[in-house]
């Protein structure tokens, strides 16, 4: 839970500094800008609550929950696999309160005979309107992608607009993560607005 410290007025304008584990500071230095800074708790492992899928291959143990039990293992028991599905399949994962992420880590399966790995993927933000395209590796490593930016979001969901090769495609596992990032010089709404959304946590 994100907390609260001082009010600072500037320039006629209120705006509150957030702390707390995984989130970062707000420091406004004028009436027109504000200083982001990094938390010092970085890199945080966001915990996954839940999920649902386009589908699961049946009768196999293969459901999204796979993706976030932990266990960097194959087969039953340890991957997502999809009911016969590759293109326009997804992935919805999605955490217990709003959180701020910035790096995905994906795994694909690993079928011995190579299929079942996903390519291009689009990656939806829960509570905004932004989305982010990512290539996968055609592996079955644990890879990661940092995004654009940082995101604070209920849940991502992640479809599936083209693949490697193969059927019944999923994952081995998935994790998201806040990572630090360099400091940054944000314009006073927008600072604003993260503090606004630091008090909903």
């Amino acid at each position: 839970r994100g907390t609260l410290t001082n009010a600072i007025s500037v320039g006629g304008a209120s705006i509150t500094a957030v702390s707390g584990a995984g989130e970062s500071s707000t420091y406004c230095m004028n009436s027109k800008t504000c200083i982001l800074e990094p938390s010092a708790s970085l890199p945080t492992k966001r915990q996954i609550s839940s999920c649902t899928a386009s589908s699961s291959f049946p009768n196999k143990d293969l459901g999204c929950e796979n993706v976030f039990d932990g266990k960097f293992a194959t087969g039953s028991g340890n991957e997502w696999a999809t009911n016969a599905e590759t293109v326009g399949s997804w992935i919805r994962l999605d955490f217990a309160k709003p959180i701020s992420i910035n790096m995905l880590k994906y795994a694909n399966r690993a079928n011995p005979w190579g299929g079942g790995s996903n390519a291009n993927v689009r990656l939806e933000f829960g509570g905004t309107n932004d989305v982010e395209f990512l290539t996968l590796k055609n592996d079955s490593a644990m890879n990661s992608f940092v995004f654009q930016k940082t995101y604070l979001t209920n849940f991502v969901k992640i479809v599936v607009l083209s693949d490697y090769r193969g059927v019944n495609n999923g994952a081995r596992e998935i994790e998201f993560w806040e990572v630090s990032t360099p400091r940054r010089v944000l314009p006073i709404g927008e600072a604003r607005h993260i503090s606004l959304e630091a008090r909903r946590l």
